[in-house]
Protein backbone atom coordinates (compact mmCIF):
# COMPACT_ATOMS: atom_id res chain seq x y z
CA UNK A 1 0.00 0.00 0.00
CA UNK A 2 0.87 3.71 -0.82
CA UNK A 3 -0.44 7.01 -0.16
CA UNK A 4 0.00 9.89 -2.56
CA UNK A 5 -1.75 13.29 -1.46
CA UNK A 6 -5.37 11.84 -0.68
CA UNK A 7 -5.19 8.64 -3.58
CA UNK A 8 -4.47 5.48 -1.69
CA UNK A 9 -3.11 2.56 -3.93
CA UNK A 10 -3.39 -0.84 -2.75
CA UNK A 11 -2.76 -3.62 -4.95
CA UNK A 12 -3.60 -2.25 -8.20
CA UNK A 13 -6.98 -0.74 -6.11
CA UNK A 14 -7.53 3.41 -6.31
CA UNK A 15 -9.60 5.14 -4.50
CA UNK A 16 -9.92 9.12 -5.58
CA UNK A 17 -10.69 10.52 -1.52
CA UNK A 18 -10.66 14.05 -3.73
CA UNK A 19 -12.92 12.88 -5.73
CA UNK A 20 -15.74 11.54 -3.28
CA UNK A 21 -15.04 14.90 -1.21
CA UNK A 22 -15.59 16.79 -4.20
CA UNK A 23 -19.02 15.58 -5.38
CA UNK A 24 -22.01 17.16 -4.02
CA UNK A 25 -23.60 13.99 -4.80
CA UNK A 26 -21.50 11.92 -2.46
CA UNK A 27 -23.24 14.26 0.62
CA UNK A 28 -26.67 13.43 -0.31
CA UNK A 29 -26.09 10.27 -1.23
CA UNK A 30 -24.98 9.57 3.01
CA UNK A 31 -27.94 11.69 3.33
CA UNK A 32 -30.67 9.27 1.73
CA UNK A 33 -28.63 6.45 3.17
CA UNK A 34 -29.48 7.80 6.86
CA UNK A 35 -32.90 7.98 6.11
CA UNK A 36 -35.79 5.11 6.35
CA UNK A 37 -35.80 3.27 2.99
CA UNK A 38 -38.93 4.20 1.18
CA UNK A 39 -40.03 0.23 0.90
CA UNK A 40 -37.96 -3.16 1.09
CA UNK A 41 -36.08 -4.15 -1.86
CA UNK A 42 -35.96 -7.48 -2.92
CA UNK A 43 -33.09 -9.80 -1.29
CA UNK A 44 -30.62 -8.51 -4.26
CA UNK A 45 -31.42 -5.02 -3.45
CA UNK A 46 -30.83 -5.55 0.02
CA UNK A 47 -27.57 -6.89 -0.47
CA UNK A 48 -26.38 -4.19 -2.67
CA UNK A 49 -27.69 -1.44 -0.45
CA UNK A 50 -25.69 -2.83 2.69
CA UNK A 51 -22.75 -3.18 0.61
CA UNK A 52 -22.60 0.12 -1.03
CA UNK A 53 -23.92 1.94 2.59
CA UNK A 54 -20.86 -0.13 3.97
CA UNK A 55 -18.19 1.43 1.64
CA UNK A 56 -19.70 4.80 1.77
CA UNK A 57 -19.71 4.42 5.49
CA UNK A 58 -16.00 3.13 5.35
CA UNK A 59 -14.94 5.88 3.19
CA UNK A 60 -17.07 8.79 5.47
CA UNK A 61 -14.90 8.04 8.32
CA UNK A 62 -11.98 7.95 6.13
CA UNK A 63 -13.22 11.73 5.24
CA UNK A 64 -13.65 12.41 8.72
CA UNK A 65 -10.15 11.27 9.72
CA UNK A 66 -11.29 8.45 11.69
CA UNK A 67 -8.28 6.45 10.00
CA UNK A 68 -6.90 4.49 13.08
CA UNK A 69 -3.54 3.05 12.19
CA UNK A 70 -3.15 0.29 14.59
CA UNK A 71 -4.84 -3.10 14.46
CA UNK A 72 -6.48 -3.09 17.61
CA UNK A 73 -7.57 0.51 16.89
CA UNK A 74 -9.57 -0.19 13.92
CA UNK A 75 -10.82 -3.29 15.67
CA UNK A 76 -12.90 -0.98 18.00
CA UNK A 77 -13.76 1.78 15.71
CA UNK A 78 -15.16 -1.47 13.58
CA UNK A 79 -17.10 -2.17 16.50
CA UNK A 80 -17.74 1.17 18.16
CA UNK A 81 -18.12 3.82 15.84
CA UNK A 82 -22.15 4.82 14.75
CA UNK A 83 -23.32 6.07 11.83
CA UNK A 84 -26.48 6.97 10.60
CA UNK A 85 -28.15 4.18 8.00
CA UNK A 86 -31.73 3.51 7.46
CA UNK A 87 -33.55 5.70 10.36
CA UNK A 88 -31.09 3.98 13.35
CA UNK A 89 -27.55 3.95 14.42
CA UNK A 90 -25.24 1.55 13.28
CA UNK A 91 -21.73 0.41 13.33
CA UNK A 92 -20.29 -0.87 10.90
CA UNK A 93 -20.16 -4.40 12.60
CA UNK A 94 -23.85 -4.32 11.88
CA UNK A 95 -23.72 -3.52 8.42
CA UNK A 96 -21.70 -6.64 7.98
CA UNK A 97 -23.41 -8.87 10.10
CA UNK A 98 -26.78 -7.53 7.54
CA UNK A 99 -24.65 -8.60 4.74
CA UNK A 100 -24.47 -11.89 6.56
CA UNK A 101 -27.57 -12.61 6.98
CA UNK A 102 -28.92 -11.53 3.34
CA UNK A 103 -25.89 -13.65 2.00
Amino acid sequence: MSERGSIIYLEGVVVDYDGFKANPGYEEFLRQLGGKPDAPAAAGGQLAYYINAYNALAIHAILAGYSPVTRSGRSRFFRTAKFRLAGEDVTLEQVVANLRKRD
